[in-house]
């Protein structure tokens, strides 16, 4: 989640930084005034779009996407973009009226601008709900591969845990058993070698440490484990005659 909204903030500054760039590489190369209108102008309608994202975004997709509520999506869709065509003809049709003073004023005539303007805020609504259609598309993927990146972590994280948990039960159920049987090796070596039971109780101490202090590690040094190991086949061997080879 936080990588997504990162991605979108640093998208959405982008955009809006868009107009300020454009607007001050065209002044510069027409030797005009930079016009901060234009650029408030654009702005609205970009924001226009980041209110219609942010709905989107932050509570409709979650209807599809966490809830699998389809229709509810669909219908808050719809409606978002209804009123999204609303907002945008008000504003468009507030800006042609004041365009259309203007022109008034410098002496053309009205009823011919009036059907020319109606024409070019219709087109402008059309091309601007498709763009909306698309970013509510694009917004779609993005949450998605999100998600999936997401699942995927959580997944990875939870078969590392259940192994571990795992290896942990593997080794309550070996220990025991393993030192039992041990300890019954050790105890009939006493009478018989003395010098190989002491033996025996050293190396069975320094595995009984490596379990209690560093069994547990998340990382374990390699040397420690191949000691361990060693240590295992050792005692086991006690178990068996000379004659049995074990490799």
């Amino acid at each position: 989640m936080y990588k997504e909204n990162v991605a979108h903030s640093l998208l959405w500054l982008f955009i809006f930084f868009i107009p300020v760039a454009a607007m001050s590489l065209y002044d510069s190369s027409t030797f005009r005034t930079y016009s901060w209108t234009h650029i408030f102008s654009v702005w609205t309608v970009v924001f226009i779009y980041f209110d219609a994202f942010l709905v989107h975004n932050f509570f409709l997709l979650p209807l599809i996407i966490y809830r699998k509520q389809r229709i509810h999506y669909v219908c808050g869709t719809i409606i978002l973009i209804l009123i999204f065509v609303l907002v945008l003809y008000v504003f468009h049709t507030q800006t042609a009226e004041e365009s259309l003073r203007a022109i008034v004023q410098a002496g053309y005539v009205q009823s011919r601008i009036t059907d020319n303007q109606t024409t070019i805020t219709t087109q402008i609504i059309v091309v601007n709900t498709i763009i909306l259609v698309l970013m509510f598309g694009m917004n779609l993927g993005v949450k998605l591969f999100f998600k999936y990146n997401d699942d995927q972590k959580k997944l990875y994280d939870l078969e590392k845990k259940n192994l571990e948990q795992q290896l942990i039960s593997l080794k309550y159920q070996i220990n025991p058993h393993f030192f039992m049987n041990t300890l019954n090796n050790i105890h009939a070596l006493v009478d018989i070698d003395p010098e190989k039971a002491k033996w025996a109780i050293i190396v069975m101490s320094k595995m009984m440490r490596y379990i209690l202090y560093e069994g547990n590690n998340t990382f374990i040094p390699l040397q420690k484990e191949s000691d361990f190991i060693h240590s295992y086949i050792s005692l086991m061997r006690m178990r068996y005659t000379d004659k049995v080879k074990i490799n």
